[in-house]
């Protein structure tokens, strides 16, 4: 029986994106989020903890070149989405909805999804 490794690489694609407000500033982010993120937003919901929502944008980046005052890069993690401005935060999550939104849009004009209906 033939198996192949779907854990050990991830398949989600990758975008790039800058940020419009602060020049040299990009994120990459991925084009879906996994089940695991999915559970853990639903916990940290169900705890009615304010990380629900940074758990989903955390999940979707897949590296960025922020850094502190020092010039130190900034971990991808909760921690160092909690210490950015709203602004950015809120960059971030309709960066994310404009990239699900165009993957989605992909999808119902792609030769693929017209062919199974």
């Amino acid at each position: 029986m033939d198996t192949v490794n779907v854990l050990g690489k991830d398949l989600r694609n990758v975008i790039k994106k800058e940020v419009d407000f602060l020049p040299g500033a990009w994120c990459e982010f991925f084009d879906d989020v996994t089940m695991l993120a999915l559970e853990e937003a639903q916990l940290a919901k169900d705890n009615r903890n304010i990380n629900t929502s940074l758990i989903l944008v955390m999940d979707q980046i897949s590296d960025w070149n922020f850094a502190d005052e020092l010039g130190n890069k900034l971990p991808v993690n909760i921690d160092s989405l909690k210490k950015l401005p709203m602004k950015l935060i809120k960059w971030l999550t309709e960066a994310e909805t404009a990239i699900f939104t165009d993957v989605e849009d992909k999808k119902k004009v792609s030769p693929e999804s017209s062919s199974q209906q």
